[in-house]
């Protein structure tokens, strides 16, 4: 009655065998998370008769059969207790079982059953807490399905321990994979790493992908009777047919519980099961998922799965901290409110609304292609990231390396990426797409096939596709008509800067509400260092661009929690201890000017050794032909005289402000070309030098002062 109830605390192994029956739900303590499995046979747990048993001629003997057969078993030994159970496995259209065997070794004494690596789970406090909150797990990873977001540590697969029975249970050789898949497969349900992206479920494309990990349900019918159960219980003479075995009994409870469940002993379709909600607990705790930062597929958790936030308000949101002409944004909205429209109408079963696109050609010239160019860090990539959050569509950025170089592989890949952006409805970035774009030449051949399959693929493909490059003078001419739009991004400016700074000190300000640690800053003090460093640097081309600013913010506040962690430690605390203690001075970092200054003088040194070494980069790139930094500004680069004595762009610094073409004619003696310069060039660049004299600068003296900006910690 107490084992019925779960009100039993200690059991002997010579009970074992009662503690369970077809039917009970039992609890893997091994596991870790809460997982359920249902049994349909018990069999074993008692004391061996003879030393040996004699194999049967019809039946190879199994494992136990050996291990009955060795030194260590003989008269007085026991039998494993044998628990045949069940999980249910779910492929994304059918649930089935899972059959699993767990065994129970002999013990002396008596034990907790809670101690039990797997006990009944009436005995564990809470159960029908425990087992309605998995059957809400099982409701979630039934209906799982889409983009999601994932900050957590990813899982194991529940019927994965090792990575022996994965490979055991493949169907057929991996397949030949790209993009780094064939080694990731044979991790799959193994490794394990924290995951902080974009995910999208599809259990059906994961199986198309990994055929070989698909689900394998299994068919519950009778199990083995042990050999020794059959052989010692069977007596001789007239008494055989009056004698009921131990595996008699163990046979009639199996098959009187697989019998009123026969729906459960084979696959169905979900629809197909109409108590499915009384066996939701047994669904597996994981679905896979495909990561779009890594571009691998994870086993991850379905109770830390989130949602993707799609209101308008976070749709709109992103517009806010990108900073781009008014007139793309303008541009890039309507384009892509037009595309997505049609497209929804394209994929309608019964539209009726004439698409807006001109398909002379079925299945081609559907999507929208847009390029972005320009210098590093002047807001290609958030573009197509801001893009992504307003049509509520996930990011599906890939790069040169998980495409490939020769022409076999880009096809192969851009084929799986684009058929699996197409599926999901992403926005498709390929990011630094020179190597895809470049120009065809008869000497290589390999190239020309890169291109050639690239610009096929561009042709058929129906979404929306955002390539960046930061030397776009080196495209095939072949592009242009492919491009719907081609944007241009140039170097930011001063009041760019002021908005890009502004909006990372708003974010601050935001995240300061929900973290124990605060930032505090002085807006003023911080925007003026912000616009005398990029006037102080303009002329000399080193001001920061987008990335550069944020990452100088990253560093700052990495210099201002050290700062923090120091003051904790003059205080003889931990960093716990100070967050006990309420001190607002020991939880706060402090973003201070003079942190800023030390990051900019580190930063300025750099770029000025690697413009002695090889000229400004937009010279540079300017001279081969790459990209033109000066076309919105309609600036005349310097020329250089080079080592042949010609004259050649770069190579030196660059005066601001000059309109007209410079002279090519060398100087003799000197190794930069100047131009010529009138009287009145002379008076306009004496006033040019008194208003620059006269603006405020920043020195590195005010920086060296042991103050704190003006922050106080209230």
């Amino acid at each position: 009655m107490k084992i019925q109830d779960g009100s039993l605390d200690k059991i002997s192994f010579d009970e074992m065998y009662y503690l369970y029956s077809p039917g009970d739900l039992i609890i893997d303590r091994e596991s870790d998370v809460d997982a359920l499995y249902q049994v349909y046979a018990v069999t074993g747990g008692r004391m061996r008769l003879l030393k040996y048993v004699n194999n049967n001629v019809y039946r190879p003997p199994g494992e136990e059969e050996e291990a009955d057969n060795s030194p260590e078993a003989g008269i007085g030994t026991w039998t494993d207790v044998v628990i045949d159970c069940f999980r249910l496995g779910w492929d994304g259209k059918k649930i089935g079982p899972r059959r699993i065997t767990h065994r129970v070794p002999h013990y002396t004494g008596e034990k907790k059953i809670t101690d039990l690596n797997y006990y009944p789970v009436r005995f564990r406090r809470n159960s029908e807490d425990i087992i309605k909150k998995l059957k809400l797990r099982g409701r979630a990873a039934l209906e799982c399905y889409g983009h999601k977001k994932y900050a957590a540590r990813t899982t194991k697969h529940p019927s994965v321990r090792e990575p022996l029975p994965l490979r055991k249970r493949m169907r057929s050789p991996p397949p030949r994979m790209s993009s780094g898949r064939a080694e990731n497969a044979q991790l799959m349900g193994t490794a394990e790493k924290e995951l902080e992206s974009d995910v999208y479920v599809d259990i059906e494309t994961f199986n198309e992908a990994f055929p070989f990990y698909e689900t394998d349900f299994d068919h519950l019918g009778r199990v083995r009777p042990s050999l020794r159960e059959v052989t010692e219980s069977t007596p001789g003479g007239r008494d055989r047919e009056y004698h009921i075995g131990d595996h008699d009994v163990d046979e009639a409870r199996s098959d009187g519980f697989l019998s009123s469940h026969f729906h459960l002993t084979h696959a169905k379709r979900p629809e197909e099961l109409a108590d499915m909600e009384d066996y939701l607990m047994l669904l597996p705790h994981c679905v896979p998922a495909f990561d779009f930062r890594q571009r691998e597929w994870y086993w991850l958790d379905v109770e830390k799965l989130e949602e993707i936030d799609k209101s308008e308000d976070a749709r709109r949101r992103g517009w806010e901290d990108l900073v781009i002409e008014d007139g793309y944004s303008q541009l890039l909205l309507s384009l892509v409110d037009n595309h997505t429209s049609a497209f929804e109408h394209k994929k309608a079963k019964n539209s009726t609304t004439q698409s807006s696109q001109i398909d002379l050609i079925k299945g081609k010239g559907r999507g929208l292609i847009l390029l972005l160019h320009g210098p590093p860090g002047t807001g290609k990539t958030s573009t197509a990231e801001t893009i992504a959050a307003y049509t509520g569509k996930p990011l599906y950025a890939v790069t040169c390396g998980d495409i490939g170089v020769t022409a076999r592989e880009v096809e192969d890949n851009l084929r799986e990426h684009t058929e699996r952006a197409e599926k999901w409805g992403c926005v498709l970035l390929l990011d630094e797409a020179d190597v895809f774009l470049a120009k065809r030449t008869w000497t290589d051949m390999n190239r020309n096939a890169v291109v050639s399959v690239f610009l096929r693929h561009l042709e058929y493909y129906s979404g929306i596709l955002f390539l960046t490059t930061n030397i776009v003078g080196i495209i095939d001419e072949a592009f242009k008509s492919r491009i719907h739009v081609a944007l241009r991004y140039d170097m930011i400016d001063q009041s760019s800067t002021e908005r890009i700074w502004n909006n990372i000190l708003d974010r601050i300000i935001k995240d300061n509400e929900t973290s124990d640690v605060k930032i505090k800053f002085d807006r003023d003090l911080l925007l003026e260092f912000a616009l005398s460093h990029y006037e102080k640097h303009e002329e000399e081309e080193t001001t920061w661009n987008a990335r550069q600013i944020r990452n100088a913010f990253s560093t700052a506040i990495a210099m201002g929690q050290f700062d923090r962690f120091e003051r904790i430690r003059k205080e003889g605390l931990s960093p716990d201890q100070a967050a006990a203690s309420g001190t607002k001075s020991l939880m706060t970092i402090r973003l201070t000017k003079r942190n800023f200054a030390k990051i900019a003088e580190t930063a300025t040194d750099f770029e000025r050794y690697i413009n002695a070494v090889r000229g400004p980069d937009a010279d540079n790139a300017l001279a081969s032909q790459q990209r033109d930094d000066y076309f919105a500004r309609q600036l005349a680069p310097p020329r250089r005289k080079n080592r042949r004595g010609s004259a050649d762009f770069g190579q030196g610094p660059r005066r601001r402000g000059y309109l007209t073409p410079q002279s090519s004619k060398p100087v003799k003696g000197k190794k930069v070309a100047e131009r010529s310069v009138s009287p009145d060039d002379d008076q306009e660049n004496s006033e040019q030098k008194t208003t620059r004299a006269n603006k405020p600068r920043i020195r590195r003296e005010e920086f060296s002062e042991d103050d704190e900006d003006g922050i106080s910690d209230e």
